[in-house]
């Protein structure tokens, strides 16, 4: 595992896609300039080298997309509306950009001109009650588990910058989630979806473990990631993987098991064959792909748009994130990255001392564990065999 070649391919690619006109950065190198890859150029350049220097201009770029409520518009939302039927609306994404915006703002320390006053709406408490209980967890709990990091990223910021009322309803927050954890998956969300309850699950989670709260149900949670893996070591669902889908699950796995011993051993080897997978997944450009075998856009939003196994900057950004993360436990890296240092999807926590497995025994509960996935792969396939032969013999019946 070469981490200096992963380091020069990936920044390679970041270069790539760098605009010395804006000082923006795209998502690809033949797409316009965004915020959002602005954003996760800045910290990908940060996790490899630990440096917050910014250039003027891009500083400049930054600063400009701010607006007077505080959210930030960058040029690849100037001209879009989402449609009426689109899975993510525009206060959604507003918000989304704002939180993937925050984490840089405190990084490189940049002044921006207006104040958050569209953040008041969530340190009210009876606003943001009213608020969550609009939260519909049950039929798209990945959709929510964003919305809440979305407040409660927000709220934990001017928490730490002392805003008055943010304590209080940041511990607000924290209640409502705790009163609708299910016991079952550990998580957020009906029993019978435990992909949406991990994928939207990690988001909430983070602010849990930033802030050293007790989880209810820490070993269910530990189960329900592992339940949804498959045989080539990710956790989409299908085959592949997916830059959201594997960081979802892998996050969770990772800081449990920094805090617990429970199921150490079989999280060591689960998050070893995921790191194979998606390092395997970097493209000769020196980026990654969202997916290798699907299309992505990001938010839907239009200039993102880019064909499947093609590098675009989120993946990249998310992809080496999820590699580090991993890392903490398999160690295959050495440790000189960095993580984001507030309350983000990006944030790590490294300073927690905890018993590793052996890799004697890492390697024998990796080849335990791949028997494990290929059973249940045979067993996934036999029963798509069995309904299709149902389906058929009724078909002849009718006829």
């Amino acid at each position: 595992m070469n981490f200096e070649k992963l380091k020069s391919k990936v920044l390679s690619f970041v270069s790539s896609c760098y605009c010395n006109k804006t000082g923006a950065y795209s998502s690809t190198p033949e797409l316009p300039v965004s915020l959002y890859a602005t954003c996760y150029a800045l910290l990908l350049k940060y996790y490899f080298s630990g440096s917050t220097s910014i250039d003027d201009l891009t500083a400049d770029f930054i600063r400009g997309c701010q607006n007077e409520s505080g959210l930030f518009i960058g040029p690849e939302l100037t001209n879009y509306e989402p449609a009426p039927s689109a899975t993510h609306d525009m206060e959604h994404i507003q918000l989304h950009l704002f939180i993937t915006v925050l984490p840089v703002i405190e990084l490189f320390n940049l002044e921006c001109p207006h104040p958050l006053t569209f953040a008041e709406r969530f340190i009210d408490p009876e606003s943001l009650l009213m608020w969550l209980n609009q939260r519909d967890i049950a039929s798209d709990p990945w959709l929510e588990g964003n919305n809440f990091l979305f407040a409660l990223q927000i709220l934990t910021h001017l928490k730490e910058k002392k805003h008055p009322g943010a304590r209080t309803a940041q511990t607000l927050t924290f209640d409502w989630l705790n009163e609708r954890t299910n016991p079952h998956h550990g998580l957020w969300g009906p029993d019978e979806d435990l992909r949406g309850a991990v994928y939207g699950g990690y988001h909430q989670l983070l602010a849990y473990f930033y802030e050293g709260k007790t989880l209810k149900h820490p070993h269910q949670i530990v189960d329900t990631c592992l339940s949804i893996q498959h045989f080539d070591g990710c956790f989409a669902k299908n085959t592949g993987g997916g830059a959201c889908e594997d960081i979802d699950a892998i996050d969770p796995l990772v800081n449990i098991s920094k805090r617990s011993n429970y199921k150490r051993s079989r999280i060591a080897a689960s998050l070893s064959l995921a790191f194979d997978t998606i390092l395997a997944q970097q493209n000769q450009d020196g980026g990654f792909p969202y997916d290798p075998n699907r299309a992505f856009s990001h938010m839907g939003i239009p200039i993102t748009k880019n064909p499947p196994e093609q590098s675009n900057m989120f993946a990249t950004w998310f992809r080496c994130h999820t590699l580090f993360v991993a890392n903490e436990v398999v160690d295959y890296f050495p440790k000189v990255y960095v993580f984001n240092p507030t309350l983000s999807m990006g944030w790590h926590d490294t300073n927690l001392s905890f018993q590793k497995p052996r890799p004697a025994t890492l390697k024998l509960t990796r080849l335990q564990l791949r028997a494990l996935l290929f059973a249940r792969k045979l067993a996934h396939s036999s029963r798509g065999l069995l309904k299709s032969l149902i389906r058929r013999i009724r078909k002849a019946l009718i006829r």
